[in-house]
């Protein structure tokens, strides 16, 4: 995915880049949680990814990260 999110970005196609960005940045929480918790998020939504992922201990870092990632794909969703 993330080399498909490089490729998007080179070829000038921003917002699948930023899209496929956040795909991974999810994903790799969800294989976070998985590791640490024996669980992941389930939902469609991705604050409760966040939400699972604060649990997790010292993944304070993680958590601004995947927050700013979600927060620019609602911005790349609604821009013009």
């Amino acid at each position: 995915m993330l080399a498909g999110a490089r490729a998007e970005r080179t070829e000038g196609r921003l917002r699948a880049a930023g899209t496929l960005a956040v795909s991974v940045s999810v994903r790799a929480s969800d294989l976070i949680c998985d590791s640490e918790l024996g669980y992941h998020s389930t939902a469609s939504n991705h604050r409760a990814a966040v939400d699972l992922l604060a649990t997790v201990p010292n993944s304070d870092t993680l958590v601004e990260d995947l927050e700013v990632c979600i927060s620019r794909k609602r911005d790349l969703n609604y821009s013009v």
